[in-house]
């Protein structure tokens, strides 16, 4: 807008007599042009941060920069998204000591995740604004990011602007706010290649701001002081590019350094180690000549010359050198002879410091410790640097997280309170008649689950160039609103399906040999069987297209799933599969060891599923008369009784066939007509599947809330009384001590020597409000315990979701009968999205180890009721689990082949042609292969053609 474009030159004072200086770090506000461009031009971004400094603590000063913070934070997450993808069920991935996850909580609350996202949104988007318009990149001295999320860069001469960057009071000075113009989505900005690969921090100023140097400008930079801290400040440097997402590709030269830290994935493609400063610069001599050779033919005068016209070369990757010695002898006319020669390549050389008089001139000599100023851009600031105990418990953080090591799952999945039958939560029936359609304007059937929507969560095939990752689409989206697109909404392929009519194999001799790895190795088959004894009067869908009825109307707007000519994709093809389906080989039924009851014809709910076509009727069996529907009722109330228990001579095998080649067994109903099948949608596809409690309960599994809560607090406060609830809950009986160093690490007043402004906790207040919030129980006592000597807990009446999923996991996993399956379902239907999701990014460090554990706990048990199902044939609710599972870990391809298999065995083939799409296409956008176990059991389920 005008007026915020306006804001700098307004608020810059006459002191425009040095126009190529910003103004000195030092100076008020006012003087600042960060300062009122952010508040003009970025009103809600400052009304977050509001929330935010009213949520956390005043934190410590550290030489640990807020964008290394971010960096590492999100290093290591990345490694145990991969440990959780390579998990076993049943066990549970490594995890750091106490001293190295506490740090790893400090790291989460100094990190500025969305100023680093910015930063790199900004230079990504000004890439392509240059390419596209015939323009050159500037060279960057520096960058700055702002307190209040302003990005500054400080070029080394006058330069017109480029968008989303605006003119500051000097010519040399760009800025840009979070809603500048002409910034890319996060998914557009990932297709441009990095400007600025040689982006790193340096330190933070005194107010606050994280100061970033491009070192493919600086080119030379000694560090002076003791050997000890430059070495600090060295493989801090080293940490930070080696994980940097500002660059797309770099090499990074390590001369005796950082020997210690475990560089794997794509963090390794990067390091290059040597013995000695010599080795290196003979290392970069073929590079750099070539280097020059290849800029001469594109005739570009430099690397970034090249860069401002789309060009990308291997040629013109960066080639940083850190190195903690003095360069002697003959080293110094080397490394001279190196930076001088024309055309320039993209080389940097940071080193210590060497005597007076030898070497060459460095553009930059930096004190390692202590106020450190930028020759000209009079900035004062810190050098970023980890101390000895810091880099060790990052090495532990990184080592941790690349370890394969497959642990026992914990105690508690084997000992403590279960859950009876009669304590089971009653489901809502909303799905009395499962795949009922939702009414006009709907996307589909109620509880039922829309591909479309999938395809948009997971970032599926037909993600457009303007997807944005902040709307809620991609794997970031793995929490509530992917949730709410995969339960209650769309068409589900199983939809209408009764499963007690089995798909007939094929025809004739075996089309497909016995897979190797079904259902994830277990086994397990789920194929034909001889469909139990029908009333008089009851038609049985059979086939296919009865085991997958779509619905005209949303195939056709689907277009791809209604394709009967489809021939394969881009998917198929680089997995060299076929892509016909075959259906699995029917197995013999296994004889029931006790009277099956028959099914009894029963009049179900009027439902509005489109018509699939005729069924032929054979004469002797009249068709029943066609209902005709009312129009569609609301969803009632979570008040209803539970579904009917199974009563009289057993309503489904009483005896499950073990692990192994399996048979699929007929599903029974009971005496109203509902089989176990139908209760356990009913369950699972139910957004609400718990009765509405009057006591206050806390909610882990998903966005983290309190429900029920008697009292009121300040909008303002909910975010640490809820944190403080969530602690409680999960360690129950902690002193104040452990509450107030696991919920304010690294805070200003837990410094051995805090200022007297910062000496008070803010502990004793957070816990009165929360007793306040909380309110008393019916008999008067308080609901939060503070006076035992136990510790602070809560009284029996508040409960958790957590707690309760636990009692269910541990009643459904000791058994294989049909209340062992409903207690799996209820579980899952705890899960309302991702542990603690939509949390800000600085809190919660304290329950990585719970959050991880949650998570691997509703995979197993997504995994293991899915299983059970497939080995009944009940396709519905093992595709209705899977996705309960997927809503929480959408990347962990344990479950997609789960789906995989309930797709292939009841000869799905579209269904199951798109499920792969979605899968790779989520695989090729992270950069991650397939595993060896979804290929191969693609390869068998695709064969036959």
């Amino acid at each position: 807008s005008a007026p915020a474009a306006e804001a700098p030159a307004t608020a810059q004072p006459p002191a425009q007599a040095q126009p190529s200086a910003p103004a000195p770090a030092q100076t008020p506000a006012p003087a600042q042009p960060s300062a009122p461009q952010s508040e003009a031009q970025a009103p809600a971004a400052h009304a977050e941060e509001a929330s935010s400094d009213d949520y956390t603590v005043a934190l410590a000063a550290s030489t640990v920069g807020v964008l290394l913070a971010a960096i590492m934070v999100g290093a290591v997450a990345r490694k145990r998204g991969g440990q959780q993808r390579a998990r076993r069920p049943r066990h549970r991935i490594a995890m750091p000591a106490a001293p190295a996850a506490a740090f790893e909580a400090e790291l989460r609350a100094r990190q500025d995740e969305a100023g680093l996202h910015l930063l790199d949104r900004a230079l990504r988007s000004m890439a392509r604004n240059t390419v596209r318009g015939g323009k050159r990149l500037p060279a960057i001295v520096a960058a700055r990011i702002t307190p209040g999320r302003t990005i500054e860069l400080h070029l080394s001469g006058p330069a017109a602007p480029i968008a989303p960057f605006r003119a500051a009071h000097a010519p040399n000075i760009w800025w840009c706010a979070a809603d500048s113009d002409g910034l890319l989505s996060p998914a557009q900005a990932r297709k441009t290649a990095a400007p600025y690969p040689a982006l790193v921090t340096l330190g933070s100023a005194a107010d606050g701001s994280v100061v970033l140097a491009d070192l493919e400008t600086v080119r030379l930079l000694h560090l002076s002081g003791h050997p000890d801290d430059a070495r600090d400040v060295l493989r801090t440097l080293a940490l930070e590019l080696a994980h940097s997402p500002l660059a797309d590709r770099l090499h990074l030269h390590l001369v005796d350094l950082a020997e210690e830290v475990p560089i794997s994935g794509p963090a390794a493609e990067r390091i290059h180690r040597h013995t000695t400063l010599e080795a290196a610069l003979t290392a970069l001599g073929p590079r750099t000549a070539k280097a020059r050779a290849t800029l001469v033919a594109a005739e570009s005068a430099s690397p970034r010359d090249a860069r401002s016209r789309g060009l990308a070369d291997e040629s013109w990757v960066p080639e940083i050198v850190l190195c903690a010695h003095q360069p002697g002898g003959g080293v110094p006319a080397e490394l001279g002879r190196l930076l001088d020669a024309r055309p320039r390549t993209c080389v940097a050389v940071v080193t210590r410091a060497p005597e007076r008089g030898t070497g060459p001139v460095a553009r930059w000599t930096l004190p390692a410790t202590g106020q450190a100023t930028i020759p000209g851009l009079h900035v004062t600031l810190e050098l970023q640097r980890l101390t000895t105990g810091q880099y060790e418990q990052v090495t532990e953080l990184l080592r941790t997280a690349d370890d394969t090591t497959q642990h026992p799952a914990p105690a508690w999945t084997l000992d403590g309170d279960e859950l009876e039958p009669a304590d089971l939560p009653a489901p809502v029936p909303v799905l009395a008649a499962v795949g009922a359609a939702a009414g006009p304007g709907a996307d589909g059937p109620a509880g039922g689950f829309s591909l479309a929507a999938l395809d948009a969560a997971l970032g599926g095939p037909d993600d457009g160039d303007d997807a944005d990752e902040d709307s809620g689409g991609g794997r970031d989206a793995a929490g509530p609103r992917l949730l709410a697109r995969v339960i209650g909404t769309g068409v589900s392929p199983f939809a209408g399906t009764d499963p007690a009519a089995p798909v007939p194999g094929p025809v004739g001799p075996a089309a497909l040999p016995v897979p190797r790895h079904l259902v994830n190795g277990l086994g397990r088959q789920a194929g034909a069987s001889a469909v139990p004894a029908v009333a008089p009067g009851v038609v049985v869908p059979t086939g296919p297209a009865a085991a997958f009825p779509i619905a005209p109307d949303a195939a056709a707007a689907d277009g791809e799933a209604a394709s009967d000519g489809y021939d394969g994709d881009e998917t198929t093809q680089n997995l060299g599969l076929p892509t016909a389906v075959a259906p699995v080989q029917p197995m013999a039924p296994v004889p029931p060891m006790g009277p099956v009851e028959p099914v009894v014809p029963v009049a179900e709910a009027p439902s509005s599923v489109p018509a699939l076509g005729p069924v032929p009727t054979p004469a002797a069996i009249p068709a029943p008369a066609a209902i005709p529907a009312p129009a569609p009722t609301p969803e009632p109330a979570p008040t209803h009784d539970p579904a009917p228990a199974p009563t009289g001579a057993g309503p489904r095998l009483p005896a499950r066939p073990e692990p192994g080649p399996a048979a699929v067994a007929p599903i029974a109903r009971t005496t109203s007509g509902r089989s176990d099948s139908d209760d356990l949608l009913a369950i699972l596809r139910s957004p609400e599947a718990h009765a509405t409690r009057t006591a206050p309960r806390i909610r882990l599994l998903g966005p983290v809330d309190v429900a029920g809560a008697a009292g009121i607090a300040e909008p303002g406060e909910l975010g640490r009384l809820t944190e403080l609830a969530a602690y409680l809950a999960l360690r129950p009986g902690a002193d104040h001590a452990a509450l107030d160093h696991d919920l304010h690490p690294g805070a200003a007043h837990l410094d051995p020597h805090p200022t007297a402004a910062d000496a008070r906790s803010p502990l004793p207040d957070k816990l009165a409000d929360l007793a306040a919030w909380l309110g008393s129980a019916a008999d008067g006592r308080a609901l939060l315990v503070t006076g035992s000597v136990e510790g602070y807990a809560f009284a029996p009446a508040v409960t958790c979701d957590w707690d309760e999923f636990r009692s269910l996991y541990r009643r459904g996993m000791r058994s294989t009968s049909a209340t062992a399956d409903a207690a799996l379902a209820h579980a899952l239907a705890l899960v309302r999205g991702a542990p603690f999701a939509e949390a800000p990014p600085a809190s919660y460090g304290w329950a990585e180890a719970e959050r991880q554990d949650m998570i691997a706990a509703i995979v197993d048990t997504a995994h293991e009721l899915a299983a059970r199902r497939l080995q009944y044939g009940d396709h519905r609710s093992a595709e209705a689990a899977v996705f309960r599972g997927l809503a929480v870990a959408p990347d962990v391809e344990l479950l997609h082949r789960d789906l995989f298999y309930a797709y292939a065995s009841a000869g799905a083939r579209d269904q199951l042609l798109r499920a792969v799409n979605r899968l790779d296409a989520l695989s090729r956008r992270t950069g991650r292969e397939l595993d060896a176990d979804t290929v191969a059991l693609l390869r068998d389920l695709l064969a036959g053609s």
